[in-house]
C-alpha cells in the first residue's frame, strides 16, 4: 500500500500540475549563465586544500585521545575533529575566497 500511493499520485498529481505551469522562462534570466565560462576558478593548490582539510582536522581530532582525559589540548583537539567544524571551516573559507 505504502508504494501504491506514490505510484498513483505522481503521474495523476504531477499531469494536474504541469497543465497549469507556464513554460517560459523570466525576462532576463538567461543572463546570469551566459558567463559562466568566463569566471576566474580557483587555483589548484586552494582546491587542493579544500578537498583536505576536513579529512586532516578530522583526522587530528582522532588522535586526541593520546594526550590524555583531563588535559585541554585533548577538549580543543576533540572540538577541531568534530565533523562540523572542519565542514564549517571550509565553508567560511570557500566563501572568503568567492567574496573577495
Amino acid at each position: 500500500m505504502k508504494i501504491g500511493i506514490p505510484m498513483l499520485t505522481g503521474p495523476v498529481f504531477g499531469s494536474c500540475i504541469s497543465k497549469r505551469m507556464d513554460g517560459q522562462a523570466p525576462e532576463g534570466s538567461a543572463d546570469q549563465f551566459s558567463n559562466i565560462h568566463n569566471r576566474e576558478h580557483p587555483g589548484f593548490g586552494i582546491t587542493l586544500i579544500m578537498i583536505l582539510m576536513p579529512f586532516l582536522l578530522m583526522l587530528i581530532g582522532a588522535f586526541g585521545a593520546v594526550f590524555g582525559e583531563d588535559s585541554i589540548l585533548d577538549d580543543v583537539i576533540a572540538f577541531i575533529g568534530k565533523p562540523i567544524i572542519p565542514l564549517c571551516f571550509c565553508g567560511s573559507f570557500i566563501l572568503y575566497i568567492r567574496l573577495s
